[in-house]
């Protein structure tokens, strides 16, 4: 990266503590999570320590909750819905920024960077034909998740990174779970094998043996399932 054309993130780099905010809504569908974590890096830029300062939840309204259903499936989905909700949704990851700088009690000059996952509506990462430029079909890959981060930029002031799925995908990923490499700075051990389990609209099963990398096990749980 031409770090000369990016200052923001040469600062960054340069600092040793940051102060960084990670929103998510998962296809469960119930709110938005915002958190406030703190890392620590070393000289080397290592990430040496992982803090979670805050949290907050702000659950989904029923009316929300509804068009985000219809927009997840093919036979309810209208592009005029979607493109308010696009919208509409990031409404709530700003509210939700801001609920989480209140309860901790700090302010955005604090913050250095907001991370934003977005609301996923649709995944395919098994490739389908698609026309391609040159008059023969090419196998595309895609996923979807809705928030527009101009809108969080212009709410909170702060810089925002989305599209986190997308750029995993457009390196050859399967975009999801992004999950293990979280798990793998935080649980690995040096001395034992771990297992981390994720449970939301999807149960992620993260496995971290000793001096390998993380790997994922899937499954899918149903709405509404009882444990």
């Amino acid at each position: 990266m031409d770090t000369g054309s990016y200052p923001m993130w040469e600062k960054y780099r340069l600092k040793q503590e940051h102060l960084v905010i990670g929103l998510m809504s998962g296809t469960s569908l119930d709110g938005t999570d915002a958190a406030l974590v703190r890392i620590q890096t070393d000289m080397s830029r290592a990430i040496q320590q992982i803090e979670l300062v805050d949290f907050v939840c702000v659950p989904y309204s029923n009316g929300l909750r509804d068009v985000l259903i219809r927009l997840c499936s093919p036979g309810t989905a209208r592009v005029d819905e979607l493109t308010a909700a696009h919208f509409g949704v990031s409404e709530w990851y700003a509210h939700s920024v801001t609920e989480l700088m209140r309860s901790a009690g700090i302010s955005t000059q604090q913050v250095d960077v907001i991370s934003m996952h977005g609301q996923t509506v649709w995944h395919a990462p098994v490739a389908s034909a698609f026309p391609g430029p040159t008059g023969a079909s090419i196998d595309v890959v895609s996923t979807l998740q809705i928030g527009e981060c101009a809108v969080v930029r212009e709410r909170t002031g702060l810089p925002v990174i989305g599209n986190l799925r997308a750029r995993d995908m457009a390196a050859g990923g399967e975009g999801a779970p992004l999950t293990p490499y979280a798990d793998a700075l935080m649980f690995r051990s040096p001395t034992e094998g771990r297992l981390v389990q994720n449970i939301g609209g999807i149960g992620n099963v993260t496995v971290l043996p000793l001096s390998h990398l993380p790997k994922v096990f899937r499954h899918l749980i149903r709405d509404r399932a009882i444990w």
